[in-house]
């Protein structure tokens, strides 16, 4: 799905939050993007997590991208809550930071 033509498409009045518990950067659009295609029925889950990846590659860097892309698809797939898996993200950085700065 091109999610130019769909961003181009959304209300201006639409409800988001931008980038849920994180940094809403210059791709806060990409943000509103999956928010509008996520309630969006005619456009499924996983596309909406598509469009997200693409119009972040487009506006941010890839591996931002492709870190926003893996939150959302676990956060989708096990439908915890954004709080959760920001704790659980918060958890494994600390892990890792400390596993390699000791």
């Amino acid at each position: 799905m091109d999610y130019k033509k769909y961003l181009d498409a959304i209300p201006d009045d639409i409800k988001s939050d931008g980038c849920t518990l994180a940094s809403d950067g210059s791709w806060k659009k990409c943000c509103v993007l999956h928010d509008a295609a996520r309630r969006d029925r005619a456009v499924s889950d996983s596309d909406a997590d598509r469009m997200l990846y693409d119009c972040m590659r487009d506006e941010a860097i890839w591996p931002l991208a492709a870190l926003y892309y893996v939150w959302v698809r676990i956060q989708g797939i096990t439908k915890m809550s954004p709080f959760t898996m920001a704790a659980i993200t918060t958890l494994v950085t600390v892990v890792v930071l400390l596993a390699i700065y000791g």
